[in-house]
């Protein structure tokens, strides 16, 4: 996945799967910050973040991948209960 940094001044969702029909926008490391306009002067919330853009279908892989590794770990939690 390629991440790319970015902002916005409204509040990223850390998964959108709605703005597209066939693109799901992931987010992380969002940072807020205050800036002051430089024409204006008045001060405004800024979110910097870092975004990636994958196809829903890569999505939905990656879903499942990480339910895999939730399951694999859980088998390990019951085996180790067992004891």
């Amino acid at each position: 996945m390629n991440w790319y940094k970015t902002d916005s001044t409204e509040m990223p969702k850390a998964v959108d799967c709605t703005s597209s029909p066939t693109t799901v926008w992931l987010t992380r490391n969002c940072v807020t910050k205050e800036k002051q306009d430089e024409e204006t002067g008045e001060t405004k919330t800024i979110y910097e973040y870092e975004e990636c853009k994958i196809t829903k279908d890569e999505y939905i892989a990656m879903l499942h991948e990480q339910q895999e590794i939730t399951n694999e770990a859980v088998q390990e939690l019951i085996l180790m209960m067992e004891v």
